[in-house]
């Protein structure tokens, strides 16, 4: 069996959090991360994904050698 993917999404408003929603339910996927300077949607969306990282700096997450993929919804 392949490893998930860890994918971090970027932006956590009403369509990035149907990102992280669908992503958890993924068995194939794991969200790592998710990110928004808006510290309540960075809440809502780590809501979704409990084990995922939330920051508010994309710069965390496209340096991050352990993400595989990125999203971008804002």
């Amino acid at each position: 069996m392949r490893p998930a993917v860890r994918v971090a999404v970027l932006g956590t408003g009403p369509w990035g959090r149907n990102h992280v929603r669908a992503l958890h339910r993924e068995p194939a996927a794991e969200v790592a991360l998710v990110c928004d300077p808006d510290a309540d949607a960075r809440r809502a969306a780590q809501a979704l994904a409990p084990r995922a990282r939330a920051v508010a700096a994309w710069q965390e997450a496209v340096s991050d050698p352990s993400i595989d993929a990125v999203i971008v919804a804002t």
